[in-house]
């Protein structure tokens, strides 16, 4: 016998961005669909961030020094939001 919980499955998209005024609202407006979006900013110093805040408040910025680094934050952040939902599912 299966147990299903009445947890919903979300999905979480997450963008990194420098400089991308010209297409970063094209990109967030593609994917507004999604449960929750995330921007990961290298420290835009154009109006990269202003754009990005009417699609979110989640934005996170880090100073880019590689891909790999990029990645490996990504996948903090992914990781992070998944323990925080096991501990809303367990005291929830």
């Amino acid at each position: 016998m299966s147990t299903k919980t009445n947890q919903s499955k979300k999905l979480t998209v997450i963008i990194t961005s420098y400089n991308e005024e010209e297409n970063i609202e094209s990109c967030l407006r593609s994917v507004m669909w999604a449960d929750e979006i995330f921007v990961v900013d290298s420290f835009s110093t154009d109006q990269t961030l202003g754009i990005a805040r009417k699609y979110t408040d989640r934005i996170v910025q880090h100073e880019y020094t590689n891909p790999a680094a990029q990645k490996k934050l990504k996948i903090d952040i992914i990781q992070s939001i998944m323990r925080l939902l096991k501990i809303s599912v367990e005291f929830g």
